[in-house]
């Protein structure tokens, strides 16, 4: 098999082209000739050198990518775990609310069978003193009553002069009594 070394082939062909002036040299064909042979020159010296760095190159941004990568996985971890405590927080915030509630009401129905019972018991002592105030004032009523009709009757009895008149009055004085 016949090798092709593309340098030589590419050589042969441009002194073919300008031996027989199918390449013109102008300034722009010149310039052009120059920097391709600038770009071959330059890859065919430093073209390891620069593979090199750029796989060095590469292989840092790797090691920087995955370190990104493994921090924010990190990252996401934690703050998946630290969103489950939050709800498990807020669920029993939502608990403890319900039974702090719930205890309240019951402290508060508790609190108002207590005012019910004291309202109550002062409604019916007030009453029963009411009562007894009542009864007392009842009796010295009767008793004022009675002491006064008393006294009439035995006025009457002494002012009237006629006995018939006198002895029909004490009789209605001791029924009335």
């Amino acid at each position: 098999m016949i090798e092709i070394n593309f340098n030589r082939f590419f050589f042969l062909l441009f002194i073919v082209f300008s031996s027989k002036q199918i390449l013109i040299y102008n300034e722009e064909t010149i310039v052009l000739l120059c920097f391709i042979a600038f770009i071959y020159s330059f890859y065919s010296q430093f073209s390891d050198s620069i593979k090199d760095m750029l796989d060095e190159r590469n292989i840092l941004l790797e090691k920087s990518l995955q370190n990104f990568l493994d921090l924010e996985e990190t990252f996401l971890t934690e703050l998946y775990q630290e969103h489950k405590k939050r709800i498990k927080d807020k669920d029993f915030l939502l608990w403890l609310s319900s039974k702090l509630v719930t205890f309240l009401k019951e402290i508060n129905d508790a609190h108002e069978k207590n005012l019910e019972i004291k309202n109550y018991n002062l409604t019916y002592n007030k009453l029963q003193s009411s009562a007894r105030s009542q009864n007392i004032l009842q009796e010295k009523l009767q008793t004022t009553i009675a002491l006064s009709f008393r006294k009439t009757v035995l006025e009457e009895y002494q002012n009237n002069a006629t006995n018939k008149l006198k002895s029909t009055i004490l009789k209605q004085a001791l029924q009335l009594a």
